[in-house]
């Protein structure tokens, strides 16, 4: 026989499992029914130098919410902080032709590229790269970026 303490623990958990599904298969439903907003304008995202420097890559996965023509609302479901900040940043460009107010899941993934050993410090801040399928999947890659001059040595 259960403790009350663990029957109402377990359909504390039960409910908010429950909740969390509802939740996905609402914002999932956008892009099932092809509700997706089209963008009309957007910034071009960056993957911002100090997070490169600290050698940070990972997902973001956000929830987004529309009035109609612009994001109303962002909330960060996971991802490290300073790139989510950095996906904020770029989503509050996004301009949307007319819709009806909705919310979607949008997931920005930042990748570090390689660099080899010999050419870390000579490494010019131009090789990035930007894939968007907008409004739902924006990817940024660049290449590693190394802190260097004399007495430091890029490992």
């Amino acid at each position: 026989m259960l403790s009350t303490k663990t029957r109402r623990n377990l359909r504390y958990r039960a409910i908010c499992g429950t909740l969390v599904v509802l939740i996905s298969l609402g914002v999932a439903s956008a892009a099932a029914q092809g509700t997706m907003p089209v963008i009309a304008a957007a910034g071009v995202p960056l993957y911002p130098r100090v997070v490169r420097q600290a050698h940070i890559e990972g997902e973001v996965r956000l929830e987004l919410s529309t009035d109609g023509e612009r994001v109303s609302n962002v909330y960060v479901v996971s991802g490290q902080p300073m790139l989510a900040r950095a996906a904020k940043e770029n989503i509050s460009t996004w301009r949307f032709e007319q819709h009806s107010p909705t919310k979607f899941l949008a997931t920005f993934r930042y990748k570090l590229l390689p660099v080899p050993a010999e050419s870390r410090c000579a490494t010019a801040d131009h090789n990035s790269t930007v894939t968007l399928r907008l409004p739902a999947e924006v990817e940024v890659s660049a290449d590693e970026m190394w802190v260097c001059g004399p007495g430091i040595a890029a490992h």
